[in-house]
């Protein structure tokens, strides 16, 4: 992913990407920030989207809170 590049698209490709292929090592603080916000949007916007939605949306939660600095 080119860190230049920014648009709500990187939530939409964090649904449907591998886990294990998501590089959040690659974002920036800012794109991380803006990474949780739009997943926290989704999830509050659909709130019937269903059990698999909230497994992965706990999966990338986990990531990102992985890639928090100390």
């Amino acid at each position: 992913m080119d860190k230049g590049y920014w648009t709500d698209d990187v939530a939409a490709l964090a649904l449907v990407t591998p886990v294990d292929e998501i590089r959040v090592d690659e974002l920036s603080a800012d794109q991380l920030r803006r990474l949780v916000v739009m997943l926290d949007e989704i999830r509050r916007e659909q709130p019937d989207a269903g059990p698999e939605f909230e497994l992965r949306y706990r999966q990338i939660q986990r990531l990102l809170d992985a890639a928090e600095p100390d």
